[in-house]
């Protein structure tokens, strides 16, 4: 880990030629193990910003992984890098020990952040970690609402690759609206006609 960190930041020493603000920012990708994190560091790469990965090693604990990536957040603000993009992805764990490691690590990077009033965290999970990544997305994101910083949820699907990343919202076409509306009626229709 220490020679990639110092690999970055000969690259970053490398970038000093542009503005501050640019040269500067980077992104951060904590991968759980057995996670699918390579396309998120490729896309980053591919927008001209600094990637640092940090992957959780076989056979090493959520709490140390979480103490590691924390420590790696502090030494990299430390050295003056805005991480103002950080993706958590899953690797599939639904243990009370990976969801205070998230808890951690989420509140490592919110607050660093937060110093500079924004930033965006995407949480990706796998499988059936989703709602415990939804509650930490809901909880957290209410908590670090005013500081401008973004939590939200990665679409599972192409590593949260499409339009930014984001988890977006919109709304649903007529047919489906009423095709979603139809099946839901059903069982209300059938109910009816047996009570006559």
């Amino acid at each position: 880990m220490q020679s990639r960190l110092r690999t970055f930041m000969d690259d970053q020493e490398k970038a000093s030629s542009l503005p501050t603000s640019l040269a500067a920012r980077s992104a951060l990708v904590i991968a759980e193990l057995g996670s699918a994190w390579r396309p998120w560091v490729e896309r980053w790469s591919t927008s001209g910003r600094g990637v640092v990965p940090v992957v959780q090693e076989e056979g090493e604990s959520t709490t140390r992984f979480a103490l590691r990536v924390r420590a790696t957040i502090e030494e990299l603000a430390g050295c003056g890098v805005f991480l103002d993009r950080a993706v958590i992805v899953g690797g599939g764990s639904r243990e009370l020990d990976a969801l205070s490691a998230r808890a951690l690590i989420i509140r490592s990077l919110s607050s660093t952040m937060a110093t500079h009033g924004f930033g965006k965290l995407w949480l990706e999970p796998l499988g059936p970690e989703r709602l415990s990544f939804a509650a930490l997305v809901e909880t957290v994101g209410e908590l670090v609402l005013a500081s401008g910083v973004q939590i939200a949820l990665a679409k599972s699907e192409n590593a949260g690759l499409r339009r930014g990343g984001l988890h977006e919202k919109r709304p649903l076409r007529t047919e489906k609206r009423r095709a979603l509306r139809n099946v839901a009626e059903r069982p209300i229709r059938a109910l009816t006609r047996r009570a006559l």
